[in-house]
């Protein structure tokens, strides 16, 4: 549910970011087909994956018949408080987005963010932001998870790691 106080026309730029409201609307929808579900993979890629982390045991809650395990790719984002920068004082790449756990705590805010109430638990109110990463939010995890990961990743080392990009298209 989007939280009132949170302007979305000033701390959004007008856009709304309702990723668990449409899961828990599609989880509602299909209360009655998921019923007899034995097992189900709940799996997401690159900011999706870090979605699966973000709510697997929100779906094993809901669906408390079934074997929910997760199956995150590319997911397990971490928090860069130490980026790259060559020999300037900051990363110069245009594209770069800091990606800090203090950022995150703004990022946390403009999203609107659902923390996971276990993590929420772990963390104090004000480290809640630290729940939005696999980073943070995993030792509170209480459902099975298979990490997928590459060792590099074409988009998080330039964009949050202000590494420069070598898979640039010349």
């Amino acid at each position: 549910q989007q939280d009132p106080n949170n302007d979305v026309s000033t701390v959004g730029g007008g856009m709304y970011f309702s990723g668990h409201n449409i899961i828990s609307a599609t989880l509602a929808d299909l209360k009655e087909e998921m019923a007899s579900a034995e097992t189900v993979v709940w799996s997401g890629e690159s900011a999706g994956g870090m979605g699966c982390f973000n709510t697997l045991d929100y779906v094993s809650d809901t669906l408390p018949n079934a074997l929910v395990v997760g199956l995150p790719v590319g997911g397990f984002y971490f928090s860069n408080e130490w980026p790259y920068s060559g020999t300037a004082e900051y990363p110069t790449d245009e594209s770069y987005i800091p990606w800090t756990f203090s950022d995150l705590a703004d990022y946390k805010k403009l999203w609107d963010a659902f923390v996971p109430p276990r993590c929420l638990k772990d963390q104090s109110q004000a480290n809640s932001h630290k729940c939005l990463l696999a980073e943070g939010l995993y030792p509170s995890l209480q459902s099975p998870v298979f990490v997928v990961e590459a060792q590099t990743d074409e988009v998080v080392m330039p964009l949050h790691d202000g590494l420069p990009s070598i898979w640039a298209d010349s």
